[in-house]
């Protein structure tokens, strides 16, 4: 009897200490590591179940049975091993949680803090202009926005990072994917109706959409 009540002190022991490490892991940022100390938390949990049913059994098939203290005590191990199994898992995963909203919050700070260089690109370079001050009632502090001629593109395109195309040179828009720098450099097409309308908000969103794809 006594040695089995040791066993499952030890076994749920190594469990609670397996569990605490796991947790601590999972506060420094390395879920791999912690799912491997829920692993062996587990299956010292198991053990010790184990050896608790191995006595429950002895004590159907035996008229006088009556438990000692250690065995008591043995039972009040593994509970608590128990609870601080299921806690940790509670535990670890609010932390990932946590971590993948400081990754998410932290990529977008650092994305805020990034400048962008828009040209828009049209056929004179004429019709943009207008657009590219309507823009600038929505851009950040620290972007620059700049329209220009298809024909003159060649001779500035290096100095942007998103280039719009107006709808009237669609059709240029392959050529132009070949001119720029893939990964820093993106390319898209104005959006028809802000375009009609001088919608400088739409322009400017569908420019920080453009953005994030080469920044992310």
């Amino acid at each position: 009897m006594e040695n089995t009540a040791l066993q499952i002190i030890l076994h749920s022991g190594n469990s609670k200490s397996s569990s605490m490490e796991a947790i601590e892991c999972a506060r420094m940022s390395d879920f791999e590591s912690a799912d491997l100390k829920m692993n062996e938390a587990h299956e010292e949990l198991v053990a010790a179940q184990k050896y608790q049913t191995k006595t429950l059994k002895r004590k159907e098939k035996e008229d006088a049975y009556n438990p000692n203290l250690i065995f008591v005590h043995a039972q009040d191990q593994l509970t608590n091993a128990k609870i601080q199994y299921d806690l940790s898992k509670e535990l670890i995963n609010l932390y990932e949680e946590i971590y993948q909203i400081k990754e998410f919050l932290g990529n977008e700070r650092t994305y805020s803090q990034q400048t962008m260089k828009i040209l828009l690109v049209c056929g004179q370079g004429m019709s943009t202009s207008l657009l590219v001050q309507a823009m600038y009632q929505y851009a950040r502090e620290g972007d620059y926005i700049e329209s220009t001629s298809f024909e003159e593109l060649p001779s500035v395109i290096d100095e942007y990072d998103v280039l719009l195309a107006s709808p009237q040179i669609r059709f240029r828009i392959p050529v132009i994917e070949r001119m720029i720098k893939p990964r820093t450099q993106i390319v898209g097409l104005m959006d028809m109706k802000a375009y009609g309308k001088l919608d400088g908000q739409t322009i400017y969103k569908q420019a920080e959409d453009l953005f994030k794809k080469i920044k992310h």
